[in-house]
């Protein structure tokens, strides 16, 4: 990882002092020149302009409420990758970086690493990325070249809740190397696990039968990536594609014996 690192110059920006700090030791630590942390958009974007060039960007989203996407715009333009670190919903990303990576907080340096060197290596590692998940695997080429362009990669951490009973789902995450947990609740009121999904799956597979809540708790359980999509394009995608449909639809057709009865159901396999 560090040999990766060396000869890179990476803009930093992140409002909260203590992570920035930790972040900035890290990647320098790993080899990598650090241009900041920057705090705001316009010190940010004034560095980018006469602080010197730059090869990759790391940017929290919520600066203290501003949105940090003027920096990303001009990375953008000149063709710079970065990546997003956020404590939020990546749901709230533009259209214009749906397909942009985005770490979940709390992680480390060396996650923001991996993160930057996978995205050196260009849609190559995407599409070996989708390959790593079953049903994305699965799909024909004509089905997935629709969802691609609508997938980012995110970075989960253990305890990250995914969806919860009574929310609408706003996010699809097919897993690449986490593992979440379908946690739901007797009528004792006892939390039990109902199930897997893992790289064989997906999340928000009631939307095979046109149910927009879950009636459990999915909770990350093992760190990791998987690529996500926003339901909001998620479902136009799923009306048309028969193969996500019928993959989708056997994920959906759970038996809810097992939960009364205590046992665990192994949702995540397919194969």
């Amino acid at each position: 990882m560090t040999s990766q690192m060396i000869g890179q110059r990476i803009l930093l920006v992140e409002d909260d002092y203590c992570q920035a700090r930790v972040y900035a030791t890290g990647l320098k630590g790993l080899g990598a020149d650090v241009a900041g942390p920057f705090r705001g958009v316009s010190d940010a974007i004034k560095q980018l302009h006469s602080g010197g060039p730059v090869t990759a960007g790391v940017l929290d989203i919520d600066l203290s409420g501003d949105m940090v996407y003027p920096v990303a715009d001009e990375l953008a333009h000149r063709d710079i990758p970065f990546v997003f670190v956020t404590g939020y919903d990546p749901g709230v990303l533009p259209a214009r970086f749906e397909n942009k990576t985005v770490l979940s907080k709390p992680l480390t340096s060396e996650d923001i690493a991996r993160a930057l060197d996978n995205l050196a290596t260009g849609e190559e590692i995407r599409r070996q990325e989708v390959s790593l998940n079953s049903i994305l695997r699965r799909l024909p080429r004509y089905e997935l070249d629709l969802a691609l362009p609508h997938l980012h990669r995110v970075e989960l951490p253990q305890g990250e809740i995914l969806e919860q009973p009574g929310h609408k789902i706003s996010m699809v995450y097919f897993p690449l190397e986490c593992v979440a947990s379908m946690i739901a609740v007797d009528s004792d009121g006892k939390r039990i696990e109902a199930g897997l999904v893992g790289r064989e799956g997906m999340t928000g597979f009631g939307f095979a039968v046109d149910d927009e809540q879950t009636p459990y708790d999915l909770v990350n359980q093992i760190q990791g990536t998987a690529l996500a999509m926003t339901a909001e394009n998620f479902l136009p995608i799923l009306e048309v594609s028969r193969s996500l449909q019928a993959l989708a639809m056997r994920f959906s057709r759970i038996d809810p014996t097992p939960i009364h009865s205590f046992s665990r159901t192994t949702i995540s396999q397919l194969c």
